[in-house]
């Protein structure tokens, strides 16, 4: 039997995906559990993959760091297709979020240009630089209520008309560096953060809570395996009575259609 958890029940978090081997040839698509840390593998993405983000309507996109390519994900399967490039001479993307207006931002690191926001044409892939970003307050990237977040060591706000960077105030996330950003569906956001200089020779990750007032981990961490990359959720509300013995669905809040996700049997 099925139990809808909808956007305002209690406990509704939204469907979490992330990826894992991100820059290896073929990235996969997992499920991620965010009460537990635990990752369900859905399929392989066909191609690198390190940065995700979901739009109003639901559809994932990605990017293919190896390629410089925008792509579009299917959450069923895992399979992509290509966009278009992005155009320039990106290095390397560090966050991907689509704005509360359909507006898709892309933190990157441009040879020519340095870290920079940009803003990427969905229908094209067509990176449009838009300013410099400082160095110091470059990482991954957020969004909710019409305000844009970014985060490194430390979490900020970033103005996407001119790229000025705001750091919250009393924001340190201390050894933790972010990976990854993105909001559930009771307004927590959450971070796929990295500890650079701990348990070596690996790196530690986890999945934890942010206080996005002031910049601080909260809650309670869980443990993501070592090779994990882009987090995003998909905002409605889940079923999860079942899912252990076989189906994980959403429920879309704006047209109350079901879709499964992933068959785990």
């Amino acid at each position: 039997m099925l139990a809808l958890l909808t956007a305002t029940g209690a406990g509704a978090q939204g469907v979490a995906f992330a990826l894992f081997d991100g820059w290896e040839t073929e990235a996969s698509l997992h499920h991620l559990d965010l009460e537990t840390g635990a990752l369900i593998r859905i399929g392989p993405v066909g191609r690198p993959c390190t940065n995700i983000d979901f739009d109003a309507a639901g559809a994932l996109y990605g990017i293919d760091p190896v390629n410089s390519q925008l792509i579009l994900i299917d959450a069923m399967t895992a399979s992509s297709s290509p966009i278009g490039a992005l155009g320039g001479s990106i290095a390397e993307v560090t966050g991907l979020t689509f704005d509360t207006a359909g507006r898709l931002w892309m933190a990157a690191r441009d040879d020519a240009l340095g870290p920079s926001l940009f803003e990427v044409d969905r229908d094209t892939g067509a990176a449009v630089w838009v300013s410099a970003v400082d160095e110091a307050y470059f990482g991954a990237l957020a969004s909710t209520g019409g305000t844009v977040f970014t985060a490194s060591d430390i979490l900020a706000t970033m103005d996407t008309t001119t790229g000025v960077v705001t750091p919250v105030p009393g924001s340190d996330l201390g050894i933790w560096w972010t990976r990854a950003l993105d909001f559930d569906d009771l307004g927590t956001l959450r971070g796929l953060l990295l500890c650079g200089p701990c348990a070596a020779p690996w790196d530690v990750l986890i999945v934890n809570p942010i206080d996005f007032n002031t910049g601080t981990l909260t809650g309670d961490s869980l443990f993501a395996s070592h090779g994990t990359w882009g987090l995003a959720i998909l905002h409605g509300g889940i079923f999860l009575d079942g899912f252990e013995s076989g189906d994980l669905t959403a429920w879309s809040a704006g047209t109350g259609a079901l879709s499964q996700i992933v068959s785990v049997d």
